[in-house]
C-alpha cells in the first residue's frame, strides 16, 4: 500500500478484491496528527446476488463527514451511503470497477478532504448442480433428462468422476444431457461433475433407477369360474 500526503491531503491507494462469496477485512490502526485519513485497509468479499455491506471508515478532522464518488463508479447494484460511508446493495453484475471515493470534514480546510481508489472485483455466484434427484427411466424405454447448474461462469463442462450411468445410457459432457435406451433394470448412483469457464467446480452425488417398461408388466388375471350346476334329468322306468 502507497500513501501520498499532498499539501495536508492524505492519499491512499487500497484493493478491494472480491474473489468469491464472503470473506474478512481489515483496518488500520493509526497514531495521526489530526488530519483526515483513511483506516480501511481491506474490505469483505462479495458475489453477484448476494447482499454486500462494508463500511468505509476513517480517522481525523472535524466530523461529521461526506463521502462520494469523484471519479468511476461502483458495481451495478451498489450505492455508497454520503453521511455514514456505508457501501451496501446486491450486485448484479461480474466484473472489475473502478473508482475513487473522496471523503471530507466539516472543517472546510485543505487537510480536510481525503481520497481513496478502489478497485473492485465482483464475483459471480456459486456453482451449483440442480435438481437433486433424476426421474425413473423403464427397461428398453427412450430415457431423456437435462442436468442443469447455476452460478459461475457459462459455458459449463460436465462430467462423471465416480460410478456409473446404467448401461446403453451416456453424459453429453458439453450439455449435460443424459440420454439413451436403458437396458438394465435396478438402482444406479453416480457422482456428476460441473465445470464452469472459470475452472470452479462443483460435485453432487445422483441416482437414477430403471424399472420395467409396459409391455413387461404383469398383466391382470381373471380368477377362474365355479362349473354352473347340472340339473340331473329324471330317468325313466324300464318296461
Amino acid at each position: 500500500m502507497k500513501r501520498t500526503v499532498l499539501s495536508g491531503a492524505v492519499l491512499v491507494l487500497l484493493a478491494l478484491v472480491l474473489p468469491s462469496c464472503g470473506g474478512g477485512g481489515s483496518i488500520r490502526v493509526s497514531i495521526t496528527d489530526g488530519r483526515l485519513e483513511i483506516t480501511t485497509l481491506q474490505l469483505q468479499s462479495g458475489c453477484v446476488g448476494k447482499t454486500y455491506n462494508v463500511q468505509l471508515t476513517a480517522i481525523g478532522g472535524a466530523q461529521p463527514y461526506t463521502w462520494s464518488i469523484v471519479l468511476g463508479n461502483l458495481p451495478a447494484g451498489l450505492t455508497l451511503n454520503a453521511t455514514s460511508g456505508a457501501l451496501t446493495g446486491t450486485p448484479t453484475q461480474v466484473g472489475t470497477f473502478s473508482f475513487t471515493v473522496q471523503v471530507k470534514d466539516s472543517s472546510l480546510l485543505q487537510q480536510g478532504n481525503s481520497l481513496e481508489s478502489l478497485s473492485i472485483e465482483v464475483a459471480p455466484p456459486p456453482l451449483v448442480i440442480i435438481p437433486s434427484s433424476l426421474p425413473v427411466g423403464a427397461f428398453g424405454q427412450t430415457y431423456n433428462f437435462q442436468l442443469q447448474a447455476s452460478g459461475g461462469v457459462p459455458p459449463y463442462t460436465w462430467m462423471i468422476i465416480d460410478g456409473a450411468l446404467p448401461s446403453n445410457l451416456a453424459l453429453d459432457p458439453s450439455t449435460g444431457l443424459i440420454s439413451g435406451t436403458a437396458a438394465m433394470m435396478g438402482t444406479f448412483s453416480f457422482t456428476v461433475q460441473v465445470t464452469d469457464s472459470s475452472a470452479s467446480q462443483n460435485s453432487a452425488q445422483l441416482i437414477v433407477a430403471g424399472g420395467p417398461s409396459g409391455a413387461e408388466r404383469p398383466r391382470p388375471f381373471a380368477l377362474p369360474r365355479e362349473p354352473e350346476a347340472v340339473t340331473p334329468l329324471p330317468l325313466e322306468p324300464r318296461r
